[in-house]
């Protein structure tokens, strides 16, 4: 004891000098301390143009030393492009210091980038005597801060305009971030702009290394190239040879934003880590990031800072502190890669405009005017050479650059004395290029490089008389199990990454990894021209030797790359893909020293791998079905287009080649049309092998005997369903199977024997790629290459197709060879090639614009007719032509006159089905319908071609055709307007000398035709009707008219029309652009009603009246265009035709019966629990659009309960679902409270897995309260709970029949019913059928009480037992909704709140109640009180009767459960032959509102690190309209109810940080439930002390010192510096939380503070009130 005091006493004197220390020393430390590293910058106003050039002439003034202002050039307008440099010593020459530029506000209104450069400029400057790091920058650093390169677009830019364009371009209305120089375009189109110029000369006249463009719109930086060669809209990757760099930097701004690398801050945006490539984004002709990488030193990233472009002043402060650290992080990687001088070796003066070349990266930078050059280059090794004029190159290897700082390095250089020295290659323009690929380390140009490797190949293609050479070899060869393999491949893509990367194509059956390394000096990165090589091994899981013969050719290729001149060429000159195992499950049950067996050969499945793909001459059990590692490789090989590969087996030892078949099935030679190719590429292998060319393979095993080592695959034996012929038949590749050796799995010890023999044939096979012919094919136009043209060979029934760049590769032969290109929108092109055994021929084609011929020829069957292009068909050519049509086809195309003129003219209909004659409902019903308005005879042009189209395609069997023809029925209406089409003015493309009846006027005047369509309407119930037309590009949708009851232009099913109108669209990417048919008003899918003249009147008919989805098509810009225009609008519709109708074979069909298997006639199905019924044929059978995805489909019919299936809808295919429906009971009685009891104990006992029965309580006459929980009992997440109370009022016992019924219909349909089924295991259901059910028994059915004048109250005293119950119920438990079931009346009532709480969601929750009710939705319910009052079906409470101390009033307003009324009769007591009908006509609103209660916000509370829920915490929701608390449960879940919109969810637990998320709620048709957890932090807690009264005694002294000493301090401290420049003080604002905004284009999201209007004050007073006064 005495030891603790003499310890405690000790502890007493230290902590008393301590704080004497302090209370001396402190007043010295705080007044002679430098000002606060934060620096207080005013962020209270954007700076306009005159207050910019102010703050910078200021800051210049202030610190001479350190900043220099420049005027760069000026703008249209003559506004002075400003730049301030900063830097130490800012007058003295600063060229051994790395410059680095910002530039912002490029578009003028995006002004966020203007105003954080101001801050950063001032920052800078005024923190560089306080913070080191900021110092160190500028010390070492050349700045230059543009705030705005365009300051007239600024001027014109408004303050909260977010997805404005005022402002954007420049004064001309030049977009200044597309008018650079670019490298696929050439020069800008507008010309030069005055500020564009001034940046093109500040850029080319300094030795600028870094810099950054800085915009608004979006949150993400964006790194080259902006642009691509074949200027894809969006989702082309086009990346710079600096890519790793410029991804680097990048991640860098992304990483240190505050928020940016979420990626997905703004509506539509998806950015993994906030980065992006530029084209991959959307492509940016003539931008200004790509300009300066491509001409000069300088790598320049483009960054997006804010959603909004110009928001309101108070996010100033927030995007400041979100961008600091990024802005100075960036600044630092300036200093990244590698950096020094260059210097003459004898004078020791720095070499001016030395190259640098790294190898492996085509891309040079230059030296300055002392000799300094800064590399910037990603950790890595690399190789460097340095080139100077009348020098010797340099070489640098193994250069390790590593993370952060780069590395110094020196380069001395000595003059040479060879005059004829090659310098590094310029372009033709004369500017500097990057160094090719080939040039490090050997010194020569593409050509020669290719011709060098092909040399090396050609003189190792002899084994007798191989070029000595030796490698890097692969030493202990072993045998690699699946994990091992995986990580040797993994080991070397790290150690290699510069070369080599690890990619899975797929999975075997047992889930392992089909692991594919990639070699090539650009890993990742399509190199056009740059042809793509393949091997796969141990396609047999027992032949292994491929495998290890694999794993070791990799790391020859790696360990060799810059070492060896033929590996490093190779590599560097082709893409190769080396596949150890395609059969890793059958390796790893294989054995070592197997010779001849099975045992492994198949998969898991027991499925030979090369029986299993499909063939092209016998289709077997082995490959009907594709096995995964089957598909896994098809698709893999069809996504790249390989040239040649190879299959490595064992068993033998031969190279096998196509055929591996043939049509007989025999053995016997079956010749590919490139037989001559295949027999030397297997020679190329079996020659270069040891010993495989003799011919004689296992003469121990057998006396097989091949000619030079190679044979046909079905002369040797045949196979159906190898892989070989199935490369040749479906892709570019050439493929050969080589067997590797007689053993199938020797031991390891004979592994390097096997490697010996095998490693140059692998080699010397691989560099045949490298032969025969290759080049591009481009459009002479644009230059841009061209996709999918047809490379055919003289000769060789066999095509190959251009790549996505335009390269071709065609091996051949030596000799002369005639090769055509075609494609069908070009003129074809032949030329004669002489192929050597050298390097492959570059042949280049540019073709022309065809006349179509070749397109014809290809993609439409040589129809002559549909290339017409002298005249239009007459009304009579139509007729006859498709009788003749009919006649010829009279399976599947019939001919009908559906009316006729005075004059003996028809309108014509063509129907096409191979079911003519049956009227199949399973199948969709389709109408096409040209010539509507008279005036636009394009439209029946387009649809004569396609019905040519479709009945030559049916008859070529082409496999789109037939499945059109197999599953619809077309019918096609070439001209409507028959009388019309004979006024139409041939050129006439606005219609305006047409002097005929528009569609309209016929509807109006009854005429004939109106009728005739209608008439084939009622008959064929047409599922999807498109009207084609000209004078627009777009596809109208419904609706036509604006629905007067909702206000809205779409349908239900507008998801459907989109799906359909894309599906034309897609395919004529004119529709969407707007410069492409000027003053043609709208393009793309647009709503009738949105369109200036809305006046397809048939469009709403035919969906409201006649269920079908009818769309318009405006196909050409001219309503009447010249027939000259008409085959090339053909060729650009013909494809959105058959798509379109492709598109109409996706849905559901089938058929609804009853249980003796009758059909429904009269049954109805509704999609997704929307309103809209669609009725089904008189044989029960129905048809239905839908888009893919799952959906849920509900078949009812009166006097039988509904029935709802969920079904998965895939592209393109129709999926069956077929209904047998239950007859309902033929009456509902009333059950007195014994029977109800008995009831419900029934059903607890019967389906006791589902439903629990429990008491409450007891009413005042002692009957038991008694509640049915039905659904999820326990669950891991958070589920919604909903009360469901009847018979509150003992008078309205129709609500405890309705409950009763309810919960019967719940636990019988779970498992059959679908609906039902997802409902009960998502949702706890509670139902009270009775909470009054004294009351109840009272009741008298047939008598109907009025509203007010019900004689039995709910409630008798203050002290009902009956509430008392339900409230100790309620206590302590989360309601997401709460329904009272009522009576008297016929409408849903929502309450009013009491203290502004949101009323929306008992808004929506009666609208979704109301909406499914047959009566309700159109206040039809023969309620006299209910006549022209409750139009919607809906109202406020208490407008039908006082809601005061009222049930829902409490459960609202008290407990803020969303709550409603639900009067479900006219009579409040109905009669009990009415209840069946009642419970018909409420049960799919009661189901509905239950399923609506799941869209909301779902979640859990849990600590972030021992994952523990809190069960005590509260999670707070708040918007504008709504803020509510919300308990999470003992598992820490949480669910609350919430209408579509934006949220704010905020979680509060005692003694954690407060964590915020925003949510949003779309707008779905089906309820849609947001889950979210939230990981809370523990706050940071002093520990406690035993010396804790010491310790505070001690602190309020120094709090007392620290007071008084900056009070003096600030007294007598002079003021801030910032002050004398006449900025104000910033305010310390806090950031929100989250900030979003949605797209480029939103918003600000504001969120209320939080108040708490259900006090527990409130609450107490308001029960009690409730408990005295309830009466309602």
């Amino acid at each position: 004891m005495a030891t603790n005091n003499t310890d405690v006493m000790k502890f007493i004197v230290k902590m008393n000098i301590f704080f004497t220390f302090t209370v001396l020393f402190l007043p010295c430390i705080i007044c002679l301390s430098p000002a606060s590293n934060d620096l207080p910058i005013d962020t209270s106003f954007y700076h306009n143009y005159d207050q910019l050039t102010t703050f910078m002439h200021r800051m210049v003034e202030r610190f001479p030393s350190f900043a220099k202002l420049h005027n760069i050039g000026t703008s249209v307008e003559n506004r002075t492009l400003w730049a301030i440099q900063i830097t130490q010593n800012v007058k003295s020459d600063n060229a051994i210091k790395p410059m680095v530029k910002y530039i912002g506000n490029m578009h003028g209104n995006e002004v966020i980038s203007r105003q954080i450069l101001i801050y950063l400029a001032e920052y800078l400057l005024e923190e560089y005597v306080n913070n080191n790091r900021v110092k160190k920058i500028v010390d070492t650093t050349n700045i230059f801060i543009m705030p705005t390169m365009n300051p007239d677009g600024f001027e014109k830019a408004t303050i909260n305009d977010c997805t404005g364009l005022d402002g954007r371009p420049n004064a001309n209305n030049v977009d200044l971030n597309r008018n650079f120089p670019d490298q696929f375009t050439g020069p800008p189109k507008d010309g030069t702009q005055p500020e564009t110029q001034a940046i093109i000369d500040w850029i080319e006249s300094n030795p600028f290394v870094l810099s950054i463009n800085l915009h608004g719109g979006s949150v993400v930086a964006s790194y080259p190239f902006d642009d691509s060669k074949n200027h894809a809209e969006t989702d082309f990757y086009s990346g710079a040879p600096d890519d790793k760099v410029f991804r680097l930097l990048a991640h860098t701004y992304a990483q240190n934003h505050l928020t940016m690398s979420n990626g997905n801050l703004c509506e539509g945006d998806n950015f993994k880590d906030g980065i992006t490539n530029g084209a991959h984004w959307y492509d940016v002709p003539g931008g200004m990031e790509d300009y300066n990488y491509l001409h000069s030193n300088c790598f320049e990233i483009t960054v997006e800072l804010s959603c909004c472009k110009y928001p309101p002043v108070d996010r100033l402060p927030i995007e400041w502190k979100n961008n600091r650290e990024s802005l100075l992080a960036y600044l630092e990687m300036v200093n990244i890669g590698v950096h020094g001088f260059i210097v003459d070796e004898v004078s020791t003066v720095g070499v001016e405009e030395a190259v640098i070349v790294v190898e492996g990266i085509n891309h040079n930078i230059t030296s300055t005017k002392h000799g300094a050059y800064w590399r910037l280059l990603a950790p890595d090794v690399y190789n460097i050479t340095v080139y100077a004029p009348g020098y010797d190159p340099v070489y640098k290897r193994d250069v390790r650059i590593p993370e952060g700082p780069g590395l110094n390095l020196n380069f001395t250089l000595h003059k040479t004395s060879n005059t004829n020295q090659s310098e590094p290659p310029t372009t033709a323009s004369g500017t500097k290029t990057t160094t090719k690929k080939s040039e490090i380390p050997f010194l020569m140009n593409e050509e020669e490089s290719l011709d060098h490797l092909v040399e090396h190949v050609n003189k190792l293609h002899d084994y007798q008389h191989r070029e000595k050479t030796s490698f890097i070899e692969p030493t202990n060869l072993r045998y690699h199990h699946y994990d091992d393999m995986a990580n040797f491949m993994a080991d070397f893509a790290t150690r290699y990454s510069h070369i080599a990367r690890v990619y899975s194509v797929g999975e075997s059956v047992l889930k392992r990894h089909l692991l594919v390394m990639e070699i090539s000096d650009n890993p990742t990165i399509n190199e056009p021209g740059e042809p793509k090589f393949k091997y796969i091994g141990n396609m047999h899981g027992n032949e292994v030797v491929g495998r290890e013969m694999l794993l070791s050719l990799i790391q020859l290729l790696c360990e060799n790359y810059g070492k060896d001149e033929f590996l490093t060429l190779m590599v560097n000159f082709t893409s190769i893909h080396i596949m150890p195992t395609m059969n890793p499950d059958g390796f790893e049950i294989a054995n070592e020293g197997d010779a001849q067996s099975v045992y492994g050969r198949t998969n898991k499945n027991n499925i030979d791998l090369n029986r299993n793909f499909p063939d092209q001459f016998q289709q077997t059990i082995l490959n009907k079905v594709q096995q995964p590692e089957t598909l896994a490789v098809m698709k893999w090989v069809k996504s790249l287009p390989f040239v040649l590969s190879a299959n490595l087996h064992g068993g033998s030892l031969v190279a096998n080649y196509p055929w591996d078949n043939s049509k007989s099935g025999f053995t016997s030679y079956s010749k590919c049309p490139d037989d001559e190719v295949f027999k030397r590429l297997s020679e190329s292998y079996s020659l270069a092998h040891s010993t495989m060319h003799s011919g004689h393979p296992c003469p121990q095993m057998s006396g097989e005997y091949f000619k030079d080592g190679i044979t046909n695959g079905a002369h040797w034996y045949s196979v159906a369903g190898g892989m070989q012929d199935w490369n040749y038949v479906n892709t570019n590749c050439f493929e050969i199977t080589i067997e590797l050796g007689c053993y199938k799995y020797p031991y390891a010890r004979d592994l390097p024997a096997y490697w010996a023999a095998n490693k140059f044939a692998l080699l010397v096979y691989m560099g045949q790629v490298h032969k025969g012919v290759r080049g591009f094919v481009v459009d002479k136009d644009t230059g841009f290459g061209i996709v999918n043209a047809s490379i055919t060979v003289q000769g060789i029934d066999h095509v190959i197709y251009t790549a996505k760049d335009g390269d071709y590769w065609r091996l051949l032969v030596p000799g002369n060879h005639i090769i055509t290109v075609t494609h069908p929108r070009y003129e074809s092109q032949n030329i004669v090639v002489k192929v050597t055994n050298g390097a492959a021929v570059v042949v280049n084609f540019t073709l022309s614009q065809g006349k179509h011929h070749s397109w014809s020829v290809n993609s439409d069957f040589d129809i002559k007719e549909n290339m017409e292009s002298t005249k239009y068909l007459t009304l009579v050519k139509i007729e006859e032509e498709s009788k003749k049509l009919a006649s010829l086809n009279p399976g599947f195309v019939k001919y009908e006159s559906l009316a006729m003129t005075r004059k003996g003219v028809s309108m014509s209909m063509i129907h096409l089905s191979k079911s003519l004659d049956v009227h199949d409902d399973h199948k969709p019903h389709i109408l096409l319908i040209g010539g509507m308005n008279g005036d636009d005879s394009v439209g029946g042009e387009m649809l004569m071609r396609l019905v040519r189209h479709l009945v030559a395609g049916t008859s070529h069997q082409h496999p789109d055709c037939v499945k059109i023809i197999e599953e619809t029925h077309l019918h096609i209406i070439p001209v409507l307007n028959i009388e019309g089409m004979s006024k139409a003015v041939p050129g006439d493309c606005s219609g305006d000398n047409y002097t005929g009846k528009s569609f309209t006027d016929l509807v109006q005047s009854k005429d004939l035709v109106i009728a005739a369509l209608l008439n084939q309407v009622g008959i064929h119930r047409f599922k999807l009707v498109l009207t084609v037309q000209g004078g627009g590009l777009n596809i109208l949708i419904p609706r036509n008219r604006m629905n007067e009851d909702t206000g809205e232009t779409v349908t239900e099913d507008d998801d459907v029309f989109q799906v359909l109108g894309r599906s034309f669209g897609d395919f004529y990417p004119s529709m969407y652009d707007q410069a492409s048919c000027e003053g043609a008003g709208l393009h793309g899918i647009v709503h009738a009603a949105d369109t200036p003249k809305p006046s397809h009147v048939l469009m709403d008919l035919l969906y409201d009246e006649y269920q079908s989805h009818m769309l318009c098509a405006s196909i050409s810009c001219c309503k009447y265009p010249t027939p000259a225009e008409l085959p090339k609008l053909w060729m650009n519709t013909m494809q959105s035709f058959k798509n379109f109708l492709l598109q109409s074979t996706q849905g559901g069909h089938g058929v609804v019966l009853n249980k003796s298997g009758q059909p429904i006639s009269e049954a109805v199905l509704q999609v997704d629990n929307k309103i809209k019924k669609w009725n089904v044929s008189t044989d029960g059978a129905f048809y239905l659009l839908l888009t893919e995805g799952y959906h849920t489909l509900e078949a009812s019919s009166k006097g039988y309960q509904s029935l709802s299936r969920k079904v998965m809808i895939r592209k393109q295919a129709a999926v069956e679902v077929n209904f047998t429906l239950q007859h309902e009971k033929d009456r509902l009685d009333y059950h007195g409270y014994k029977e109800l009891k008995e009831r419900l104990t029934n059903l607890s006992q019967q389906y006791s897995d589902l439903v629990k029965l429990h008491k409450l309580g007891s009413s005042a006459e002692g009957r038991d309260i008694l509640m049915m929980d039905v659904g999820v009992k326990t669950s891991d997440h958070a589920v919604p709970h909903v009360l469901l109370l009847g018979n509150c009022h003992g008078n309205e016992i129709i609500g405890r029949e309705l409950l009763l019924q309810l919960v019967e219909s719940l636990v019988t349909g779970y498992r059959s019913d679908d609906s039902v089924t997802e409902l009960l295991d998502t949702t706890s259901i509670h139902i009270i059928p009775t909470l009054n059910p004294d009351g109840g028994e009272k009741a008298e059915p047939g008598k109907c009480d009025k509203l007010s004048e019900n004689n039995i109250t709910f409630l008798e005293s203050a002290k009902s037992p009956e509430v008392t119950s339900l409230l100790d119920w309620l206590s302590g438990r989360q309601i997401a909704a709460s329904f009272i079931v009522r009576g008297g009346q016929q409408v849903v009532a929502y309450p009013q709140s009491s203290s502004g709480d949101d009323e929306t969601r008992g808004q929506q929750l009666a609208l979704v109640y109301a909406n499914h009710h047959p009566l309700m939705i159109n206040a039809k319910t023969g309620c006299d009180v209910n006549k022209d009052k409750f139009i919607a079906g809906t109202a406020e409470a208490s407008k039908i009767q006082s809601q005061n101390d009222s049930a829902l009033n409490y459960l609202f307003n008290v407990k803020k459960i969303p709550s409603i009324n639900i009067y479900t009769s006219c009579c409040s007591s109905p009669p009990a032959d009415q209840l069946l009908t009642l419970w018909q006509q409420n049960k799919k609103s009661l189901i509905s509102v239950l399923q609506e209660v799941h869209r909301g916000i779902s979640g859990s509370v849990e600590d972030k690190k021992t994952h523990r829920p809190f069960s005590n915490s509260t999670v707070t929701i708040e918007s504008d309209q709504l803020t509510q608390q919300v308990n999470v449960d003992n598992n820490g879940h949480f669910f609350i109810y919430l209408p579509p919109g934006v949220y704010r969810v905020t979680s509060l637990v005692d003694g954690y940080k407060k964590q915020v998320k925003n949510i949003e709620l779309g707008k779905n048709m089906a309820p849609l439930t947001s889950s979210i957890k939230l990981d809370v932090e523990k706050k940071q807690s002093l520990a406690t002390s035993p010396f804790l009264v010491v310790v505070a005694f001690s602190s309020l002294v120094l709090m007392v010192v620290v007071i008084v000493t900056v009070f003096i301090c600030k007294k007598y401290q002079r003021k801030p510096v910032y002050q004398k420049l006449g900025f104000r003080p910033a305010h310390d604002d806090e950031d929100e939380d989250i900030y979003r905004e949605y797209g480029s284009k939103s918003k600000l999201i504001k969120t209320k503070e939080y108040h708490d209007y259900s006090s527990d004050e409130e609450h107490d007073l308001y029960v009690q009130d409730f408990l005295r006064n309830s009466r309602s």
